[in-house]
């Protein structure tokens, strides 16, 4: 099974540690699981995605149960962590000897390649963002740190102590890791979210966005409720402006996608499944089709065609033509049909204005 195995809700550590991360105080986000990257998915903007709603969290895991946990850090989130590196050889321990970091008594966790990430409040002022060794995660007013049980191909992230509090920033380190810079505290805050607000969809792009997001929840066997709670979740916070549930169309525009995503649902349900032919299977199938030419001469049933030439010269507008041939039972060039057919046109590069305007043209030409 896969890193998005199915993770029992109730038992989910993951799950269950992000929660309990947000009632410490934490921000956090979706990683993908076994990596350090955000999840493309639930956290386009990365750490800025980073949140303190349990229900969204909650909704995060379902979807994805398996994800790592981020925890961001900076001045907008009170948060900075020493990263203690000692992977490859790098001098991490001699730098915590050196500044008797294990002197300061604060939340620790332990990381897969045996150094270690010290919680600290935010300083308010930015900080030197490297030394030997030591990376400060949130020195210049954002980053992000895996927090446990978070797991890499090498091991899992564990706390040293879950219970210690978070210390403040100890003053003997202060003075040598202060840059002199500008502090980036109210750069990283929005005046009506607080921490720095993720990047937004734009109108327009905003139904495509719902759409994608509404496969990708079913493809994962969410209900219609938990769909929809994550798709308010998203409009409202990743849309400019955001989604509102006094404003009639967003009410409808979503429940519209979730209707059609439970309808989808429910009309599989009663087709076959879908069936795993290997090629040898595939061979035998096809020689039981008759001979004969979908488009004559270049297409046979069953068959295969391939239109090439340079870029810009028309082969988008080509494959339309031929389309519209065999759907309407047509012409197109020398070419004839025996009969309409059942026609699905995927095409990834025509503009889709340009698309509908060709399509439609030709559509009249063939009706003619």
């Amino acid at each position: 099974m896969g890193p998005d195995e199915i993770v029992d809700d109730e038992d989910n550590p993951h799950k269950m540690a992000a929660l309990a991360l947000i009632e410490r105080g934490f921000h956090v986000f979706p990683v993908k699981a076994n990596e350090k990257r955000p999840d493309p998915l639930l956290a386009p903007s990365g750490f800025l995605d980073a949140v303190m709603d349990t229900e969204m969290v909650a909704g995060w895991f379902g979807v994805k149960p398996k994800a790592n946990i981020g925890i961001a850090c900076g001045a907008g989130y009170g948060l900075v962590v020493l990263d203690v590196d000692v992977k490859n050889g790098a001098p991490g321990m001699t730098t915590y000897a050196e500044l008797n970091l294990g002197s300061h008594q604060t939340l620790t966790a332990r990381t897969p390649s045996g150094g270690y990430h010290l919680y600290f409040k935010h300083p308010g002022v930015p900080l030197k963002a490297k030394l030997a060794g030591v990376d400060v995660k949130g020195a210049d007013g954002g980053g992000y740190v895996l927090a446990p049980p978070s797991t890499l191909p090498e091991g899992a992230y564990v706390w040293l102590d879950a219970d210690i509090p978070i210390a403040d920033f100890p003053a003997d380190l202060l003075d040598g890791l202060r840059t002199g810079a500008v502090t980036h505290t109210d750069a990283m805050k929005d005046p009506a979210n607080g921490p720095v607000a993720a990047i937004k969809t734009p109108q327009g792009k905003r139904h495509e966005r719902l759409v994608e997001l509404g496969a990708i929840y079913r493809g994962k066997g969410l209900a219609d409720d938990e769909i929809e709670v994550l798709l308010w979740a998203h409009a409202r916070r990743h849309f400019e402006p955001p989604f509102s549930l006094d404003n009639p169309d967003d009410v409808g525009e979503i429940e519209a996608i979730v209707r059609w995503y439970g309808n989808k649902t429910a009309n599989s349900e009663a087709t076959s499944p879908i069936r795993v032919l290997e090629t040898a299977t595939l061979r035998t199938l096809a020689k039981e089709v008759p001979s004969r030419p979908l488009l004559d001469p270049p297409l046979p049933e069953a068959g295969s065609l391939m239109i090439y030439g340079a870029a810009g010269i028309g082969k988008s507008h080509i494959g339309l033509c031929v389309a519209g041939a065999l759907a309407t039972g047509g012409t197109f060039l020398d070419w004839m049909t025996c009969e309409p057919v059942d026609v699905l046109y995927v095409d990834g590069e025509m503009p889709l204005d340009d698309a509908c305007k060709v399509t439609v043209n030709w559509a009249g030409k063939f009706s003619q």
